[in-house]
């Protein structure tokens, strides 16, 4: 070992004059001790050894670990105490963090969009619209104040129609009001009614209810005004009409009523219930016949019994059946309720006929037709 020891001294000397013993790199370096070479790798630089390396230096050199030195007491104390400083970005990650899902007040800034803020906060364009009721449209001015909420992101199946949401006014539901009538009354989709309200296909409005219409509300007031003088007016024609009626059937009823009592004053004026004449009463039948051929036989002016009658005679015809029960026979003097003069019995009538009477008319036949059928008091 000593041989060793002394032949490497020799040959660090002697070969490497230029390494001395006072040089940099003396003959220390080779030996194999923790302390040698942490002394070695202190002192050593990068210029050395790449000059190291051009002479080629033919020397075992034994890699060593780097040993870093423990710090002092003092250092690990000062290194403690400082803070590390945050960047800009980790700044702002952690004031998202602190104010998700909260709003908060932005100023705008020269340059800024809502586009620019939707990525700033993580929000989207649509939220910060729909905050700040940007409905009809997409503008900002610099020192504007908008309101944002970091971190929401509405999906776009939830997403309402903003465009709508630009001129909106409030409709009170009246009687009868529907969506199909609403929106055709209107001119408005259904769809857009019931999106803006949050009704459903089976929804029902209540009158009375306040509904939101994507029309300006000037417009919404102007035809609920319209239709208020429309139903005034509707309502007065109606009271005319029923006023009217009502007048009619008064004019009616006053007509009605006076010719009732015309016919009461007649019918006092024709009763013979006093006569001493007229004891007996019956009601029958009474028609009028004329003297022509379709009403009578090829002897129109020959009755029965062989009378001869001429148009002016005051005469009736009577049934079978009135002159065996009662006696109405040839030359009885009767009167007839609705006619004043005393008619004589002087024609029969066809036997199939029963309780019947038919009045002479002469050859009058406008007047016996004008007589027609009628149910009259027959007294004798």
């Amino acid at each position: 070992m000593l041989e060793q020891a002394l032949c490497q001294i020799i040959y660090g000397v002697i070969i490497m004059p230029q390494y001395g013993l006072d040089g940099r790199y003396s003959y220390s370096q080779y030996f194999d001790t923790p302390t040698i070479r942490a002394r070695r790798f202190e002192s050593d630089t990068n210029s050395h050894k790449e000059s190291l390396k051009l002479k080629n230096i033919h020397l075992k050199k034994v890699d060593t670990p780097e040993i870093t030195p423990t710090p002092a007491k003092s250092q690990l104390i000062t290194q403690s105490t400082k803070k590390r400083v945050l960047s800009v970005k980790e700044k702002w990650e952690r004031f998202l963090k602190k104010h998700y899902n909260q709003k908060i007040k932005h100023k705008v800034k020269p340059g800024e969009t809502l586009s620019h803020l939707a990525y700033k906060y993580h929000t989207t364009v649509y939220d910060i619209r729909y905050l700040n009721k940007m409905y009809g449209h997409t503008k900002i001015k610099i020192g504007q104040t908008i309101t944002v909420i970091p971190g929401k992101k509405t999906p776009k199946d939830k997403r309402k129609n903003l465009e709508l949401w630009a001129k909106t006014g409030t409709y009170i539901v009246d009687i009868g009001d529907s969506l199909i009538g609403l929106s055709k009354l209107f001119k408005v989709k259904k769809e857009h009614i019931m999106q803006m309200n949050g009704l459903g296909e089976n929804d029902f409005l209540k009158c009375g209810e306040v509904i939101i219409l994507p029309l300006p509300q000037e417009d919404i007031d102007e035809f609920v005004e319209h239709r208020k003088r429309e139903r005034l007016a509707r309502i007065e024609k109606q009271k005319r009409l029923e006023e009217q009626k009502l007048l009619e059937a008064k004019k009616k009823k006053e007509a009605q009523r006076k010719k009732l009592a015309r016919q009461r004053a007649k019918r006092k004026r024709l009763k013979y219930t006093n006569d001493k004449r007229f004891k007996r009463k019956i009601r029958v039948i009474a028609t009028a016949y004329t003297s022509h051929y379709d009403q009578t036989d090829s002897t129109p002016f020959l009755a029965a019994w062989n009378n001869r009658i001429r148009p002016g005679m005051k005469i009736i015809a009577v049934s079978n059946d009135l002159i065996r029960k009662y006696g109405l026979t040839n030359g009885t003097k009767v009167k007839i309720s609705g006619l004043k003069d005393i008619y004589v019995v002087r024609d029969k009538m066809n036997k199939r006929l029963r309780n019947h009477i038919d009045i002479y008319m002469g050859t009058n036949r406008r007047k016996a037709l004008r007589w027609g059928r009628r149910s009259v008091v027959l007294y004798w």
